[in-house]
């Protein structure tokens, strides 16, 4: 609905019939609302009158003058009220936007389990495909070099058996993963290209310890690939298993 200010200016002077605009008809719709304008048209009309019959006196009285002008004050002090409150009501209801757009796009760092999860769920396939049967580790990392594009290290792990590998996809990125059996327990190592899980960098000094579903997975990143080992084992266990992994790819004696 306008102001008083936009439908006294809509309103008057009287030109006469007018076709309806919805312009008009809003401003009339205000007009029969409102108390402040019907008086002020009122005056108008009276002013009006009051010309008329003084003829060619083109000077309204001085009372009168001053009490439109008074009105035409008032209203555009109202009005100006008015739009200080909208563009306070429009700060508040931005800064409530932000808070609900927050709340629906954050997205928390994920948990241990959640990290752990394809790692886990490529152990627990029992016939994986493409599954390649190869205890000779040197034919098994060329294998791989010509699949993935690029050298994989096929690891001597004491106490675990070569069995062979295969391709793994970890959230979508084409990885390797060898398999092994430690202790009587299948042990996978996966050789992930990136630095990154679920978003979550991982650091070249960093460690990370995961379980899900009764498996245990430790990360750790290497140039342009974090590798992991997961297998049921305890978590000691896969963490010496991880340590010396680490060594033999960093030369350590």
């Amino acid at each position: 609905m306008p102001s008083c200010e936009e439908t006294r200016l809509a309103l008057w002077p009287e030109p006469g019939p007018r076709r309806p605009s919805a312009e008009l008809c809003a401003a009339f719709d205000h007009y029969t609302q409102c108390q402040a304008c019907q008086n002020f048209f009122a005056l108008q009309r009276e002013l009006k009158e009051r010309l008329k019959r003084a003829g060619r006196a083109t000077v309204a009285p001085r009372e009168l003058r001053e009490q439109v002008y008074a009105e035409l004050a008032a209203a555009r002090v109202a009005e100006v009220s008015r739009r200080r409150r909208l563009t306070a009501l429009g700060a508040v209801a931005g800064g409530a936007a932000a808070v609900v757009a927050w709340l629906l796009f954050y997205q928390p760092a994920p948990s241990a389990e959640r990290l752990a999860q394809p790692f886990v769920d490529e152990v627990l396939r029992e016939m994986p495909q493409g599954m390649v049967a190869q205890a000779d580790s040197r034919i098994l990392a060329r294998w791989f070099a010509e699949r993935l594009g690029h050298a994989v290290p096929v690891l001597d792990i004491p106490g675990a058996e070569l069995v062979g590998g295969r391709i793994a996809y970890i959230e979508g990125v084409r990885s390797a993963a060898l398999h092994y059996r430690a202790w009587g327990m299948p042990l996978i190592y996966f050789v992930v290209p990136g630095t990154s899980l679920l978003g979550r960098e991982i650091s070249e000094d960093e460690l990370v310890i995961l379980s899900s579903r009764g498996f245990e997975v430790v990360v750790w990143r290497e140039p342009e690939a974090l590798h992991a080992v997961a297998a049921s084992l305890q978590r000691s266990e896969l963490m010496a298993i991880a340590d010396e992994c680490r060594r033999k790819l960093r030369g350590a004696t």
